[in-house]
């Protein structure tokens, strides 16, 4: 109760009637005769004042939820680690016996591969405040000149779409650039749009992924035939106040888009989600690119 808005009504008008009014606690003092616009527009910013503190309070829930979840210590990889190579000797021990075995440690090896896949992006999340602060500095944006190839984003994006059993619903146009961005950045905004675009969307909806290159600008845009986002959710999937936030929409963590908001911004690029007008969802990313002097090389 102690957050709810508070106006005083009050024949009183002396200065000191006003102090002390405050100093009660109020949030508006308003003097009689009071019209009824002065007190509806006290009454609003009163609210969007509460609303205004709410969402401090969501957001700051949100970070503690991301600091406890980029804090991963070694050990956990460690353990992961361990728990891979007993699998690979179950595998090689019985594995010639038993084809339940086989199976077992092949789904064994999947979801290890997954989790270290989650722990390598989550780790990530938590450096990109440390690399934007630094990121004038090459060594500290970790990506050389002509580091990656446009192709790579196809192989990556057909892998993902095979996993999760979409591969009939990809279409892929990308032609062949020597990109500006490091090879691990490049996979990881590929696939989490990708990824993003699957989930919206149903087995035998299409979907697609073009990348190109506009007016020394790198383009990549994954759109999707899915039920498309609503307006409020679409908003707040593109909050970003802080960077570094973590913004889900739910209880679990999910650093999907945050992360593509992440690295596109350590980038100086722009990232737009938008309603598709024939159904569905397009994301974009557009990253600064040096056509001319990558070309060459």
């Amino acid at each position: 109760t102690r957050l709810i808005p508070f106006i005083f009504l009050t024949a009183k008008s002396q200065l000191n009637d006003l102090r002390k009014g405050m100093e009660l606690g109020a949030d508006d003092y308003l003097t009689k005769p009071v019209s009824p616009p002065s007190l509806f527009n006290s009454i609003a910013r009163r609210l969007e004042k509460r609303e205004n503190q709410k969402k401090e309070i969501k957001q700051l829930k949100e970070e503690l939820s991301l600091e406890l979840a980029v804090s991963i210590p070694p050990e956990v990889e460690a353990s992961i680690s361990r728990i891979a190579t007993l699998g690979n000797l179950i595998n090689l021990k019985f594995g010639q016996e038993d084809r339940q075995s086989v199976e077992i440690c092949d789904s064994l090896s999947s979801e290890i591969v997954s989790l270290k896949r989650s722990i390598r992006r989550i780790n990530l999340f938590g450096r990109l405040p440390k690399l934007y602060s630094n990121r004038f500095n090459d060594a500290m944006l970790e990506q050389g000149p002509g580091s990656s190839r446009s192709l790579a984003a196809a192989d990556t994006a057909a892998e993902l779409a095979i996993r999760c059993d979409r591969n009939e619903d990809l279409e892929v146009s990308v032609q062949d650039h020597v990109l500006d961005i490091n090879p691990q950045y490049l996979e990881i905004l590929v696939e989490e749009l990708l990824a993003n675009a699957i989930q919206a969307s149903e087995s035998g909806q299409k979907i697609s992924l073009d990348l190109s290159l506009e007016d020394d600008m790198l383009c990549i845009s994954v759109s999707d035939s899915g039920c498309g986002i609503e307006e409020d959710t679409l908003e707040d999937l593109l909050s970003f106040s802080k960077f570094g936030q973590l913004n889900s929409q739910s209880q679990k963590v999910s650093l999907g888009l945050p992360l593509v908001q992440g690295i596109t911004r350590l980038h100086g690029g722009e990232f737009c989600l938008e309603p598709n007008p024939d159904g569905g969802t397009i994301a974009t990313v557009f990253l600064p690119h040096e056509t001319s002097a990558r070309e060459e090389s």
